[in-house]
């Protein structure tokens, strides 16, 4: 078979490697369990979109947690319906009204988000109800120096979203709507939390892969131009503009391939050390409602 048909297949089969590579972290993690309603109880000192970016942040964090399929208030006509949304939004964030209104709707938890304006800052109180059931699954409190200090939710509401039915009494059906547990103490936490994220060794093995397809593919270019060159009569310049052109292709294909062995070397050595100490390297990707950072931790 002409070596030439086959370099199409070869360059789709590595693609789809670099894709697999790229995807199977976020795959491994495999597919949210229960469904998270996030809405915003009625909030005191603050501005209106100061509280509602307090709620969209904690959302954020839930959906980095990945223990849930996450919904806003603002979504819940495309999720359940335009009656079910109709409900929410008469509740206006109250919880005697909005978990009779979810109950036997397709959402497992409510979590409710309550900022207060307090003289040292804000206090953001989390609470998670199991709708099923009409019981306080958990209750935290984080304290921000200001209203946009977002970092400090994390620790408390990642602490509320973990009370995941396997964490509740097995007499929980049985549980009176509404039980209350105590609220927990207030909660401090660094800026520089961290949210979960895929183990470094897979970044570089998807690095690896778009290397070494992209050294293939320059490779092929690079013989492309060696043929044209054997193929016909050319002019002193125009052999000379394919021989400059053959050797950048030829050379950045080295380069590609560098890279991609020393980031295949490197994602090994990670992998390793990852199943000596699972904590010991992360790559985290952050966002939040106005940056995106990039965090590696050795």
């Amino acid at each position: 078979m002409n070596c030439t048909r086959l370099r199409p297949l070869l360059a789709l089969a590595l693609a789809l490697l670099s894709a697999l590579c790229w995807a199977g972290p976020a795959a491994a993690q495999g597919a949210p369990r229960l469904r998270l309603l996030v809405a915003g109880a009625p909030a005191s000192g603050l501005s209106i979109k100061q509280a509602s970016d307090l709620v969209e942040e904690s959302a954020y964090i839930a959906d980095d947690l990945a223990l849930y399929a996450v919904s806003r208030a603002y979504q819940v006509e495309a999720v359940a319906g335009r009656d079910l949304a109709g409900a929410v939004t008469r509740c206006g964030g109250k919880e005697a009204c909005l978990v009779p209104a979810l109950s036997g709707s397709l959402f497992d938890y409510l979590l409710l988000v309550q900022p207060a304006a307090v003289r040292d800052g804000v206090e953001v109180a989390y609470k998670l109800i199991d709708i099923r059931a009409g019981i306080t699954a958990s209750t935290t409190l984080a304290r921000l120096p200001g209203p946009v200090e977002f970092a400090y939710l994390l620790g408390a509401c990642q602490q509320a979203l973990k009370a995941t039915p396997d964490a509740i009494a097995p007499s929980i059906a049985l549980a009176p709507v509404f039980t209350q547990q105590p609220m927990a103490a207030p909660v401090m936490f660094p800026a520089d939390a961290r949210v979960q994220a895929a183990p470094t060794y897979a970044w570089f093995y998807g690095s690896a892969a778009l290397m070494f397809s992209s050294g293939t593919l320059l490779g092929f270019a690079a013989d492309d131009v060696q043929q044209e060159l054997q193929a016909r009569p050319h002019t002193a310049a125009r052999v000379t503009a394919l021989q400059d052109d053959g050797e950048a292709k030829q050379t950045y294909a080295n380069i590609a391939f560098g890279v991609g062995a020393a980031a295949l070397a490197t994602g090994v050595i990670f992998q390793v050390l990852d199943n000596e100490n699972p904590q010991a390297s992360r790559l985290n990707l952050r966002t939040d409602l106005r940056s995106v950072s990039l965090d590696w931790r050795f």
